[in-house]
């Protein structure tokens, strides 16, 4: 192969085979150190492990010390952050009978290039970035100062203006700091620290000292006490993935910049996949071995030519594998993926099935349990419109669909799996073909002043499009969105993009820069918390329903992506015309 652009993969349903069993976890220790990049204790800092439904974090001691006495050995996903520095994801391995010893020299928080405009939120504004933030004003020394009101004996507050990409910070004048529960822990931002300043009197005064953020390196350095551990090894090769992945989220950024999808970005994935291959040839532990097979169809942009990686998968890696616990989000998609690489080669379905009964992590096994309802609930949909054989399809997927979605929603009731399996399938819903549209009033873009109604803007088969510019998949979808909106508009098609975006001004410039998007826009100013969420049933974005000038859904999800929309517009613009002129 030589470099290409990004060849995507159609999340076709399929499942698996059975390999070897793997020994029963015990309990283990995780433990380390958090150090500054010169070697010092930091600050504060706080590490959390989650894994196999248990989660927990702790403090580190006055010299930088943690220590985990898990539940059980595994995979595990590792949280570390501390004031003042970047915040850091890491997988972890922790084997049976092993001290799992790991020392972190952090990285220093990435700042803006220039201080332009430092100003404070803090409980005096509920912490709100857009409303409300206190400006400081820039000195001589290079200091910001501000004094403000304290309504009460201290006052807590977080830097903006200072951490790249606007994130807060918490300052460097603080009597002591408390974690932040405002704020996602993102990787590479600092953050989850507010600072706390006694406020003796009715005023306080604040001052911002860059000259005391912590200086060194802007990575981090990952080293293990025993460097031939398995969870050594996994952090390595966990590394070597990621700088792949990092190299193509800036191809990627570059692409978009311009105005381009991510169909549009060149990248090398030959380098990577060759040697990858060579490590996984050299290597003979086994879970290690799942873990290359694992990372490489899941991060290295597999195509029909590494059908052979797939079938290894399906072949070598167990049901079971604890490391499939390491697939980001879950290995539903990747095993989408890998069940259309291998084909009707291997029983992907009876690996699938096996792996939800088998795993040693309930995720896996709802993850596992959510690709057999997506593939049966297709199944069952072809099977009702006559499309498939009737010899061999007498409603068994029907019956299939049944007892996997209710195993689902009942032994995995309290995951966001079955959360959004109740969104996307179940028979009750209320955003499927065949039912009303629900009321959905929302500003309007670009004049947020005004509030409309669907049926204000509907036209005869409207197509709503929920969005946000943050969604790589949303932005995929563009230049589809466009093609079907310039075959149809003329013919009584409409598109009604619904905007998540926190700024609404952020589309405004998408649109004059990069896709102009010529039709109707609504905006929910709250974001993924507006109730039009939750009663759409946006389980993910983009999330696209289809629906005709009586307000019927015709077509909702997967049926309305990619190369199925423009046939699906067409086929309900020709039921228009038949039932205007029958």
């Amino acid at each position: 192969m030589t470099s290409s652009s990004l060849r995507l993969i159609p999340l076709v349903l399929i499942a698996g085979l059975l390999s070897a069993c793997e020994p029963e976890h015990h309990g283990a220790r995780l433990q380390g150190r958090l150090l500054t990049e010169a070697g010092d204790p930091v600050l504060i800092g706080r590490v959390s492990v989650r894994g196999y439904g248990h989660s927990e974090g702790v403090d580190v001691d006055e010299d930088g010390f943690f220590s985990f006495d898990l539940p059980q050995s595994g995979a595990w996903d590792l949280t570390v952050r501390a004031a003042h520095h970047q915040s850091l994801f890491r997988p972890v391995f922790v084997d049976d009978g092993v001290d799992t010893d790991i020392t972190f020299h952090m990285a220093k928080v990435r700042l803006e290039p220039e201080f332009t405009s430092v100003g404070l939120i803090g409980e005096f504004n509920d912490f709100d970035d857009d409303d409300g933030v206190l400006p400081m004003t820039p000195q001589a020394d290079g200091t910001w100062v501000g004094r403000f009101e304290a309504p009460a004996d201290t006052f807590a507050y977080m830097l903006m203006g200072v951490q790249f990409d606007e994130y807060p910070l918490a300052g460097t004048q603080a009597d002591w700091f408390v974690p932040d529960t405002h704020y996602p822990t993102v990787s590479r931002h600092a953050g989850k620290y507010v600072s706390v300043v006694q406020a003796p009197a009715d005023s306080v005064t604040i001052v911002f000292d860059p000259a005391r953020l912590p200086e060194g390196k802007a990575e981090f350095t990952v080293t293990y006490a025993d460097p031939t551990t398995r969870a050594a090894r996994v952090d390595d090769l966990f590394r070597s993935f990621d700088a792949t992945q990092q190299a193509f989220r800036l191809a990627y950024e570059a692409v978009r910049a311009e105005g381009g999808s991510i169909m549009d970005v060149e990248f090398d994935w030959d380098t990577p996949q060759a040697k990858t291959r060579e490590v996984l040839a050299a290597t003979r532990d086994s879970l290690i071995r799942d873990y290359i097979v694992l990372s490489y169809l899941e991060k290295l942009r597999p195509d029909s030519a590494d059908a052979d990686m797939a079938l290894r998968m399906i072949d070598e890696v167990h049901p079971g594998s604890p490391m499939w616990s390491f697939v980001w989000g879950g290995p539903t998609n990747l095993f989408y993926m890998t069940s259309y690489l291998v084909g009707e080669e291997r029983d992907t379905d009876g690996y699938a099935l096996e792996a939800s009964h088998v795993s040693p992590d309930s995720m896996v096994q709802a993850a596992f349990l959510d690709y057999l309802v997506a593939k049966r609930f297709r199944e069952m949909q072809a099977e009702r419109d006559g499309l498939l054989n009737e010899e061999t399809h007498t409603g068994q997927a029907t019956r299939d669909f049944s007892i996997y979605f209710d195993r689902l929603v009942t032994e995995f009731a309290t995951t966001h799996i079955a959360e959004q399996a109740l969104k996307r399938y179940a028979p009750s819903r209320a955003i499927q073909a065949g039912n009303p549209v629900l009321p959905l009033e929302a500003r309007v873009l670009p004049d947020t002043s005004r509030v409309a109604s669907i049926t204000d803007l509907q036209a005869d088969v409207t197509l709503l499009e929920f969005w946000a510019l943050w969604c790589g998949p949303c932005i995929s979808e563009m230049p589809t969105l466009h093609d079907t909106y310039e075959a149809f508009a003329e013919q009584g098609f409409e598109i009604i993009s619904i905007s998540l975006d926190e700024d609404p001004r952020d589309v405004a410039t998408f649109r004059s820069e990069k896709w102009a998007m010529p039709w109707k826009h609504m905006w929910l100013q709250d974001g993924w918390d507006s109730d039009i969420m939750d009663r759409y049933e946006v389980a993910g974005i983009p999330r696209p329903v289809l629906i005709d000038r009586e307000g019927n859904i015709l077509a909702t999800g997967m049926d309305l992506r990619w190369d199925k929309l423009k046939p699906a517009v067409a086929a309900a613009l020709e039921n228009r015309q038949l039932v205007d002129n029958p």
